[in-house]
């Protein structure tokens, strides 16, 4: 077992817990617990804690923007579920989801880290495995967030092509102009994300007003000016454009466009060193935030639903975004239409603003343990602003070439979708599995003494751990856990799946390959460079010393 050390780095005085009497730690102060829990880590604390409870909970609902997403959305999931299947599968994924949350949300009070995914494994995994199962997961959350941000300013790039096609429908965009955009749209991110870096918080809370204001600003002109169609049509139709065999199969292929929707919660996870009251405030605000994006968002899906009229029609938009349709349709204006399709780009741009900063934080967090080729330089630190620029920088290459896919047509876009669900959820699942063993074999206690105790364990021994300050005890937290699992289970297996039978090489669903890529390289890596390098999370503090 690693020694251990206070919040300054040096050796715990041999009559105090972990280097912190426990009189001190009941009257540590936010900052000083936060700085004791990285220290616990073994980590340094080098980033600023800008982001307070408001600001962050703006963040996690900015970047989840449920109720924005079940818009640019829609042509993904009608086809395959029908107005009933996306209402039903929203309702049973948002349950799941908050079930997922509720056990990752117990680890992030446990070890409130950046690295999030893989530093948990690697504190719950047997040790014979330990280090190569971190290793493995922390590359499949690496990729899971690139592809989210790389479709999340897609989706902006495309956004801007459909509102001139709105505008001007002799106008016609192209593959390349659509690359172009995106591009556009990650160089803005990284303004944000670098020069403006430290009001980055003051953005977010921003969002967080126009994310409630915008929900008002676009449901109610549509609701009271557009016809309405009927319950039991909305309530009741099944729709299986896929030529699936039967509609069940077709409604668990629709599942991936609910996932989607709620995808990004764990952004706040990944920026755990720049909050303040990490342990706390990490999984309360994820947990809040599904809840408030779950109920704008079932109130959104059911309300254009309701006043969609003909699907054929809203389908066949040239703007490629039937909600363009369902506004004009509405509102029986072009200005009236693109003024609410431009509140869903400015949120969407919000999103990506947020998704970029999170994936890059999960780029710099396992470029510091030395989980990632070029981790001298990824792992850097920029003294003025305390951002991780180089992260930011090769978060935004990687984004860049990614969009190159576009070319390829907008089926691709379905497959960057299926990428994001498979690799975020596979992350998610292996902490949760973990947990369930941990907790049922009594590996995780609940010694109030040594409540905020976190360690880490070296070579093959193993470290008790203790809950932290947020938990669910008890028969509830491990039912709350198996249902996590089977919930992960079920959409990994369905997010492999194609949009449609018979299947082609242009329309087979490629997000296996892709994830499979990436996971071959990180194996072929590990064997040759990333067993030498790689040793599970890095005690920095004694590295010091």
């Amino acid at each position: 077992m690693y020694p251990s050390y206070d919040v300054t780095g040096n050796k715990a005085h041999p009559y105090r817990r972990d280097g912190l009497a426990v009189e001190q730690m009941e009257s540590l102060s936010s900052m000083d617990r936060d700085q004791a829990d990285l220290a616990r880590l073994g980590k340094k604390s080098v980033l600023k804690r800008n982001f307070g409870y408001m600001p962050i909970l703006g963040f996690a609902c900015t970047v989840i923007i449920t109720w924005e997403a079940t818009f640019l959305t829609l042509s993904l999931g009608l086809p395959s579920g029908g107005p009933a299947g996306l209402i039903y599968g929203f309702i049973f994924v948002w349950l799941g989801m908050l079930a997922v949350f509720t056990s990752i949300g117990e680890m992030a009070s446990i070890a409130p880290t950046s690295g999030g995914q893989y530093y948990w494994v690697s504190m719950l995994a047997p040790p014979y495995c330990r280090k190569f199962l971190s290793y493995i997961t922390g590359w499949i959350t690496l990729i899971g967030w690139q592809a989210v941000s790389t479709s999340t300013v897609y989706l902006c790039g495309s956004l801007i092509q459909g509102l001139v096609v709105l505008v001007n429908p002799s106008s016609g965009g192209t593959l390349w102009q659509g690359t172009l955009l995106l591009w556009a749209m990650i160089f803005f991110c990284v303004f944000f994300n670098t020069t403006l870096g430290n009001f980055l918080p003051h953005v977010e809370g921003l969002g967080l007003v126009l994310h409630i204001v915008g929900f008002f600003a676009i449901m109610v002109p549509m609701i009271y000016l557009a016809p309405h169609g009927s319950a039991s049509y909305v309530f009741g139709t099944f729709l299986n454009e896929g030529n699936w065999p039967t509609q069940g199969v077709s409604f668990m292929i629709s599942l991936n466009v609910a996932v989607f929707d709620f995808l990004g919660s764990d952004s706040v996870i990944h920026m755990s060193e720049e909050i303040r009251g990490a342990a706390t405030v990490v999984p309360q605000t994820m947990i809040l935030s599904l809840l408030i994006n779950g109920t704008l968002g079932l109130a959104a899906l059911v309300a254009t639903l309701f006043c969609m009229g003909d699907v054929d029609t809203a389908l066949a938009s040239t703007t490629g975004y039937p909600f363009m349709e369902i506004f004009q349709s509405a509102t029986g204006s072009v200005g009236g239409a693109a003024f609410m399709s431009v509140i869903l780009f400015i949120m969407q741009t919000f999103a990506a603003i947020g998704l970029v900063a999170a994936t890059s934080r999960m780029f710099w967090a396992f470029a510091r343990d030395r989980g990632l080729p070029g981790w001298q330089y990824l792992s850097r630190v920029d003294p003025t602003t305390s951002i991780p620029t180089v992260a930011v920088a090769v978060t935004v290459v990687i984004t860049c070439l990614l969009g190159l896919i576009n070319l390829a047509g907008p089926i691709v876009f379905n497959d960057v979708i299926s990428l994001t669900v498979s690799a975020l959820l596979l992350s998610y699942l292996f902490v949760c599995g973990l947990l369930l063993w941990r907790r049922c074999t009594g590996f995780i206690t609940y010694d109030t003494r040594h409540s905020q105790k976190i360690s880490i364990s070296a070579g093959n021994s193993e470290v008790q751990l203790y809950w932290g300050p947020w938990h669910v005890p008890g028969v509830l937290g491990i039912v709350i856990n198996v249902i996590a699992c089977a919930f992960l289970v079920l959409i990994i297996f369905w997010s492999f799946w194609p949009q449609a039978t018979p299947t082609t090489a242009d329309s087979m669903n490629m997000s296996v390959l892709m994830l499979g890529a990436t996971i071959i390289f990180a194996i072929v890596w590990y064997v040759v460079q990333g067993r030498k390098t790689y040793k599970g999370p890095i005690i920095e503090l004694e590295l010091e010393n």
